[in-house]
Formats: C-alpha cells, structure tokens, sequence
C-alpha cells in the first residue's frame, strides 16, 4: 500500500482552526482591548500538521521516510497557498487602501508570500515528523505498559 496523508482533513483541520483563532482574537480583543491575532498566526498550520503525522503513524504503523515527509509537507504548503492566499488578499483589500495595480506592491506582496510559505513548508516538515514519532513514542510506552500489566 502507497502511504499518503489525508489532505482534505488536513484542510478541514487547517480552516477551522483558522476561524477558531480568528473569533477568538476578536473576542479578546472587544472585551479587553487586547490583539493577539499576530501570536496566533500559525496555529492552523501546527494543529492540521499535528494531526497529519499523528494519523500517519496510527494508519501505517511506522515512521515516514524522508521523502514521503517531503512530499506530504510539499502538499499540504499547496492546500495552505490554496486556502490562505486569497483570504489575505482580501484582508489586505478590505482593511488598507493600497494600489494593488502598483508593480511594487505585487513584487513585495510575492517576495513575502514565497518566504512565509518557504518558511513553512520546512516547519511543515520538521512538525510532520515530530508528530509520527510523538506517535510511535506513545504507542511503544502504551504497548510497553500493557505487556507489563497483563
């Protein structure tokens, strides 16, 4: 069987944590005045993450090989692009007042948008595999506990 991720989960997971935090800051910031939007920022793509390397150790039972984390990260940085690029857009549309027809606004608008989601493609990486082997760690201790048990 060819290992793969679940991408539309990923998605799902990625969106409504995205929602989440965005009614959260909101919130917190009507009732005490406080923005904490730019320190949540990346926790839709650490949560859907997570959960994409957990599930990958729980449905294959081992860790994924170098290349597959690649590919896996590769993917779900696109479903991410997908998803994020039109909503900043619309962000920055809705709330500045910026010439988007400037060539210089769209030449930095890229350059930043390539860094962020080079930036997180490796974090993506790093966090995919963390989570399978955060995995494993646990299956192996509840496997080690239950053989000394019974």
């Amino acid at each position: 069987m060819h290992p793969e991720i679940n991408l539309i989960r990923f998605a799902v997971i990625y969106v409504s944590v995205l929602i989440g935090t965005f009614v959260l800051s909101t919130a917190v910031l009507i009732a005490a005045d406080i923005d904490i939007s730019s320190g949540t920022q990346f926790l839709p793509v650490i949560a859907a993450t997570l959960d994409a390397g957990h599930r990958y150790f729980k449905k294959y039972q081992s860790l994924p090989e170098s290349g597959f984390a690649w590919s896996a990260a590769f993917k779900m940085t696109v479903i991410e692009i997908i998803i994020s690029v039109p909503v900043a857009f619309a962000v920055i549309l809705l709330a500045t007042e910026i010439d988007f027809t400037s060539g210089f606004f769209i030449a930095i608008f890229l350059g930043v948008l390539a860094f962020v989601f080079l930036v997180s493609f490796l974090f993506k990486r790093v966090l995919f595999m963390s989570a399978a082997k955060g995995a494993q760690k646990a299956f192996l201790k509840h496997k080690a506990k239950a053989s000394t048990v019974g």
